[in-house]
């Protein structure tokens, strides 16, 4: 669902993220856990997901998917 906020082009600034959103908030945490001391994470400013140590300084950001 974070991924579905990634744009194909820099949107934002520097960011592959729509300019509606916060462009301080360049990486958002996912409730996704890689492992118990790795999270998923998305990088709005390198157009990318990975898995980052839950220890690392991001943000959040509450999305969900639309169904119609």
């Amino acid at each position: 669902e974070a991924m579905s906020l990634m744009e194909r082009e820099k949107k934002n600034g520097d960011l592959y993220i729509d300019s509606v959103f916060n462009d301080a908030q360049s990486w958002i945490w996912t409730a996704d856990k890689e492992s118990v001391s790795m999270a998923w994470s998305v990088g709005f400013r390198t157009g990318c997901c990975g898995a980052g140590s839950v220890i690392n300084y991001s943000y959040v950001r509450a999305v969900r998917s639309w169904q119609s």
